[in-house]
């Protein structure tokens, strides 16, 4: 039985500035379904407020607490591993407010958490994660994407972090997607099972197949061109929100 589902936002609900085919109607179809909705976007720049806002303008509402950005869950993710002391590198962040659980220093921290880089890190900011690395410090980073996506393809945060990781000679952690923590943080924060929850998205490598790792249902909802699967074998079928709502009604019905 679905209790939850959960909508990626940018390249899915959104594409750019305009509503994707049939989603206002999708979102409207699942709330009255009964069914519970929450969202999950990889967003490392804006903070949640902004995005409900931003969905608010199309006439989606939205409660700020439904809202789950790779920032806030960074702040949750490191706030519940202790490591409350953080230094932060980000080109651009809106995004503090979803910080306050953890305290943005530059003076001996505990934890390294890369956000949104459009650019190389500056000389003193690769001194400051040279140090705390020696330190001891781990390296985190809100997401990893390889490309940004609205309408048209555009390099993403994993093309900086790729570089970062090479000059420093270490790896870092995701928080936000892929990693399981968002999908299973979600789940548990509406008190429902994974498997009682079903992801929709447009990236099979971000919400589809990783998903489906942490247990939960996912369906893939892309509207871009066969770029973004290739050198990926996937049994996968891509479907419209037209679709999704036919395989939901049949659901509820078998179930």
């Amino acid at each position: 039985m679905i209790r939850l589902v959960i909508f990626d936002i940018d390249g899915t609900v959104l594409l750019g500035d305009k509503l994707a085919p049939g989603a206002k109607e999708m979102i409207a179809f699942v709330r009255k379904l009964g069914i519970k909705v929450a969202w999950f976007t990889n967003d490392a720049v804006a903070s949640r407020r902004e995005r409900v806002e931003e969905l608010g303008s199309h006439g989606i509402d939205v409660g700020v607490d439904d809202m789950f950005t790779a920032a806030f869950l960074s702040g949750v993710y490191l706030s519940e591993k202790g490591l409350k002391k953080v230094l932060l590198i980000s080109s651009e962040c809106r995004c503090l407010e979803d910080l306050a659980c953890i305290e943005i220093t530059r003076q001996l921290p505990n934890a390294i958490l890369i956000g949104h880089v459009s650019k190389p890190p500056t000389d003193q900011e690769f001194e400051l994660m040279e140090k705390a690395l020696r330190n001891g410090c781990p390296l985190y980073v809100m997401q990893k994407n390889r490309f940004c996506v609205s309408r048209e393809r555009t390099t993403d945060v994993g093309f900086f972090v790729a570089g970062i990781e090479f000059c420093l000679g270490t790896r870092s952690s995701v928080i936000g997607k892929p990693s399981p923590f968002g999908f299973r943080r979600i789940c548990r924060k509406f008190e429902v099972k994974a498997s009682e929850a079903i992801m929709i998205g447009d990236s099979l490598l971000i919400d589809v197949l990783p998903s489906k790792r942490a247990g939960l249902a996912s369906l893939w909802c892309s509207q871009h061109s066969s770029w973004q699967t290739r050198g990926v074998e996937t049994q996968e079928v891509r479907l419209s929100f037209k679709d999704i709502r036919s395989w939901l009604r049949t659901q509820i019905l078998t179930s």
